[in-house]
């Protein structure tokens, strides 16, 4: 008989997630007693008290969301080629010998949606800069995606994109990072600064996929109008597609944008079924009951946007 084992999500927020949803209805079909707790950290600090659980084994495995997929990588003692590629976790798990253990499922869960909605695409745009950001652009390079432009809010200007880790860490990947667009309500920018703004709509314009890698839009944080004003909408390709990585609520701004203009696109549920799949894997050295957390996520977003309509 197997003793049951406590797991978990910790990030900030994680009020929304599904997660427990879907490793619960995998436990219950095997007939497993294991748990699945959600842990709100709001700071590092946080964060690694979570952490600390994990490794005197009162916690058996831990899922990472933002703002700690970083985090959670820096203080793995072993990363998979996936999380060392990308410098963040979404996974961390227990050895034997009690090391922790990292990887980030997101980059084949992220493939795998590619696979599906846009299989052809070379030429891609990324809004963001942190782990989910991250394994998009690890996940292009495994596509044969052959040009990639990504960028993110905080990157006001050339200084603050020259001194991001994440930039770095982009380029290495093959991607180019580029200051965020739009201007904010300051002192006007040098031509220089003009020039470099407009880069990303330039590319992005170019894209045959477009992915949305930040929490805007997400429920309980930010509207996420913001970061769709980033996108050329009108410039686009007819045949563009987006990926919005969000999945609660089932339809951000992001995508009312894309669909009100007939572009194929798609919400993060896929991505979320496709890398806690791969999570399980990772935890129990096999895969998850066939069909049984895609079904228990999908009936819990359908069950939570018929009650807000």
């Amino acid at each position: 008989m197997t003793l049951p084992l406590r797991f978990g999500l910790v990030g900030h927020p994680v009020r929304h997630s599904l997660s427990p949803t879907m490793f619960v209805a995998a436990f219950r079909e095997l007939g497993l007693g294991h748990g699945y707790s959600l842990f709100d950290a709001q700071s590092e600090s946080g964060f690694d008290g979570v952490l600390r659980e994990l490794r005197e084994g009162h916690l058996a495995g831990l899922n990472i969301t933002a703002p700690f997929k970083q985090v959670a990588a820096s203080r793995a003692d072993e990363l998979t080629p996936a999380a060392a590629d990308t410098g963040a976790a979404n996974v961390l798990w227990r050895g034997r010998d009690g090391r922790v253990h990292a990887d980030n499922t997101d980059v084949a869960a992220l493939a795998g949606e590619m696979a599906d909605l846009c299989p052809r695409a070379k030429r891609a745009a990324i809004l963001g800069a942190g782990g989910a950001a991250l394994a998009a652009a690890r996940a292009c390079r495994d596509r044969g995606v052959a040009f990639v432009a990504v960028t993110t809010r905080s990157w006001v200007d050339s200084e603050s994109l020259v001194d991001s880790p994440s930039s770095d860490r982009l380029r290495a990947l093959g991607a180019i990072p580029c200051p965020w667009p739009l201007l904010d309500m300051g002192e006007p920018p040098s031509r220089s600064s003009m020039v470099l703004r407009l880069r990303f709509r330039e590319l992005a314009a170019t894209a045959d996929l477009l992915i949305q890698a930040t929490s805007a839009g997400v429920a309980g944080g930010d509207s996420g109008e913001g970061v769709a004003a980033a996108v050329p909408w009108d410039e686009m390709q007819p045949n563009a597609v987006v990926l919005d990585l969000v999945y609660r609520p089932e339809m951000t701004p992001f995508l009312l944008e894309a669909t009100s203009r007939k572009m194929g696109a798609r919400n993060g549920v896929g991505m979320l079924v496709r890398q806690a799949e791969a999570t399980y894997a990772r935890w129990f050295g096999e895969p998850p009951p066939s069909g049984v957390m895609g079904a228990a996520a999908r009936g819990a977003s359908a069950n939570a946007a018929g009650k807000v309509g």
